[in-house]
């Protein structure tokens, strides 16, 4: 890590110790001449960039259980204990003259004078933080993980209030009714859009409470939906939770998950919810790694799959609803027969994983969305690439078929919308119109239309017919 002084007359950096040492250090380097001080500031092991210079051109340093204040030449002038408060996971600096602010893994902020005094602490509504930002020294912004801004007055603690223009967040997921009449836009910033499909008119609205919706899924007869949670709760834990809703009244029927323990080797995690085709089971994936089927009725857990040796990237029924896919992060691609819960098959991946997969309508292969955004078919019984398509796709977006199997959108790597003829692999649409990436897609029942999500917080519908 680097930090200029306040004036930018000088460079701190970040030296990373040999290898077997312990003690990291940040030294001073005149950015005229490259030249670095003599003396070093030892600040132990470095795990992350857990410093940030402030004004004075003080230096705040983070352990896990104490903080430390340097001046320039190296000299601690003030410290404080941090034992007590969740794990501490950045710092940052101001431009007031009077205060840094550590962040918590609770989403919890404690605001420290210069020589190491704890002024006060609060917690954001944001949830836990992504990002805090200081724009002056009178307020300092933070940013959840779930999308969500809150403004925080400094030094004493006080919110200013969600930013709501930014709390809808990114769409994650869409869905569309067996009917097409309506359409269901999930929203990083916790709200679920229940959306006339000709009007755009919203006729109601789901209320996760700031939470970060992964997904969102129609039954087939549309009388119902489920979400899936995916609010990011520590390092290694995960609001997990799914919720089914009347599609009638808005109405939350049942609820379960969202316990948040910490699973070793989770640092990633997307709430996967689908129905299976007859609308009798819901299939979800868990941040520990599995993939469990619930009656759809009671959400009563049928079966557990044996787990992935990582992340779960995506879980896909095939239209018969006989099989189920799962891609994961540990490279595997596995194919289980649902009445069972038998492997008929396992796959590996390509370097990074298929970050999403779809069955074809005949059940015989699989489109696939790798890490590097390459897209292809894959055949289900040996795991080995039927038909590569041309151009590449935003591995972030999940991939979908036209119902009658001739077509396969995703988002692109571009701020577009691509639609792929499945037989030759070629693109033969690029639906322009967002201001971001699309993260979603989904192809009406009768094939009439395409409906895309996007990191712009809209949603868009695209017409198919020739």
């Amino acid at each position: 890590g680097t930090a200029l002084s306040s004036d930018g007359s000088l460079v701190v950096v970040e030296l990373v110790s040999a290898a077997g040492s312990d003690q990291n250090s940040l030294a001073v380097v005149d950015p005229a001449t490259g030249v670095l001080r003599d003396h070093r500031i030892g600040v132990g092991a470095l795990t992350t960039s857990m410093w940030a210079v402030g004004p004075g051109d003080r230096l705040m340093f983070v352990q896990p259980t104490t903080v430390s204040i340097f001046d320039i030449d190296g000299a601690v002038v003030g410290g404080g204990d941090v034992a007590n408060d969740a794990a501490p996971i950045s710092v940052s600096a101001p431009s007031d003259g009077e205060t840094f602010v550590t962040a918590h893994e609770d989403g919890s902020l404690v605001i420290w004078g210069l020589g190491g005094e704890r002024l006060s602490m609060v917690s954001p509504t944001a949830g836990v933080l992504r990002e805090v930002i200081r724009p002056n020294g009178s307020y300092v912004v933070t940013v959840g993980f779930s999308g969500l801004v809150d403004g925080w007055v400094v030094p004493e603690g006080e919110s200013v209030g969600l930013i709501d223009r930014f709390s809808m967040g990114a769409v994650n997921s869409v869905a569309i009714s067996s009917s097409g009449d309506q359409v269901a836009v999930a929203h990083a910033g916790g709200r679920v859009d229940l959306t006339d499909s000709q009007t755009g008119v919203v006729a109601m609205q789901l209320d996760h409470d700031g939470r970060n919706v992964d997904a969102v899924a129609y039954s087939p007869n549309s009388s119902r939906l489920v979400t899936g949670i995916g609010e990011r709760l520590g390092l290694e834990a995960f609001d997990d939770t799914i919720t089914v809703w009347d599609a009638r009244t808005g109405n939350a029927e049942r609820e379960i998950g969202g316990e948040g323990e910490n699973v070793a080797g989770c640092s990633t995690f997307r709430n996967l919810v689908r129905y299976s085709p007859d609308g009798k089971l819901i299939a979800a994936s868990s941040h520990n790694f599995t993939v469990t089927l619930y009656q759809a009725d009671g959400l009563s857990p049928v079966l557990t799959l044996p787990p992935h040796g990582n992340t779960i990237l995506d879980i896909t029924f095939s239209s018969d609803g006989k099989m189920l896919a799962t891609s994961s992060e540990d490279l595997m691609l596995r194919i289980w027969d649902v009445a069972s819960g038998d492997l008929i098959a396992e796959h590996e991946a390509a370097l990074g994983g298929y970050w999403a997969i779809a069955f074809a309508p005949d059940g015989a292969s699989l489109a696939t969305i790798g890490a590097t955004g390459s897209v292809n078919l894959v055949g289900v019984a040996d795991g080995q690439v039927v038909q590569a398509f041309d151009d590449a796709a935003n591995w972030q977006s999940n991939v979908t078929f036209s119902r009658d199997g001739s077509l396969l959108a995703t988002g692109g790597k571009e701020d577009e919308v691509l639609v792929w003829k499945t037989s030759d692999g070629t693109v033969v649409d690029r639906l322009v119109g967002h201001a971001d990436l699309v993260n979603a897609v989904a192809v009406s029942a009768d094939d009439s239309y395409l409906l895309s999500g996007s990191e712009d917080g809209t949603a868009r519908r695209w017409s198919l017919e020739s």
